[in-house]
């Protein structure tokens, strides 16, 4: 990412016109996707952040006993390794505020935090600071279960890469929700599978033993 760059024309006092090129900025901007895992297709109604990740710095500093909701990616918070401060979206790989148990969301160059609803399109994510962050889905849309958090870097350069180093093509990130529906299908399997398994083991056990007492049946009769 960098700058993109188009000519337009305009209009000089003595009538004549002139080509004007016109620089827009795009540094460190991010395209998020929210998708169905099964059709792929946009899913609109999550609940999003991206979130300050706790570098090794911060992991091994452990002095600061201070809560700062408006921390920035330089500043240090204390790991918060409390489980009951934390829940499902968070982690003590984020930096968390104290009060609210939620991991904190970057702030943006604009002012702004990175937190937004998914729609049918994907969502644009402008001016985010060098650093390394995680994408978190704070709440799934109606009949979605809650995706894992992504983790990755934006670089100083403006470009994007996973926790391996390997470059996000064209600076997106897709994240995928899976429909209740399939996880609920895998659950009931496992279930139905457990019960015949043990109804087999039972009507087994029942015919061995009755075919043990066959021969006990016979010399009472003689």
């Amino acid at each position: 990412k960098g700058t993109s760059s188009k000519s337009k024309k305009v209009e000089n006092e003595d009538g004549t016109s002139s080509d004007v090129i016109v620089v827009n900025n795009d540094y460190n901007n991010i395209t998020i996707s929210k998708t169905d895992m099964a059709t792929t297709k946009e899913l609109p109604g999550a609940s999003l952040k991206i979130c300050y990740a706790i570098t090794e710095e911060e992991a091994d500093d452990t002095g600061d006993d201070t809560t700062n909701t408006d921390t920035t990616a330089d500043e240090t918070l204390e790991e918060d390794t409390s489980e009951e401060e934390e829940d499902e979206y968070t982690s003590t790989e984020m930096i968390i505020d104290k009060e609210t148990g939620e991991c904190i969301s970057a702030i943006l160059a604009d002012g702004t935090r990175a937190e937004w609803t998914s729609g049918t399109t994907p969502h644009q994510v402008k001016g985010l600071p060098a650093g390394t962050y995680y994408l978190v889905e704070k709440i799934a849309p109606n009949g979605y279960s809650t995706a894992e958090a992504i983790k990755f870097i934006m670089n100083a350069d403006g470009t994007l890469t996973d926790i391996n180093g390997k470059s996000l093509a064209n600076n997106k990130i897709v994240m995928k929700d899976a429909p209740l529906k399939d996880v609920k299908t895998g659950i009931l399997t496992i279930i139905i599978t457990s019960i015949i398994c043990l109804a087999t083991i039972g009507i087994g056990s029942y015919t061995y033993l009755k075919n043990l007492d066959k021969p006990k049946k016979t010399e009472n009769n003689n």
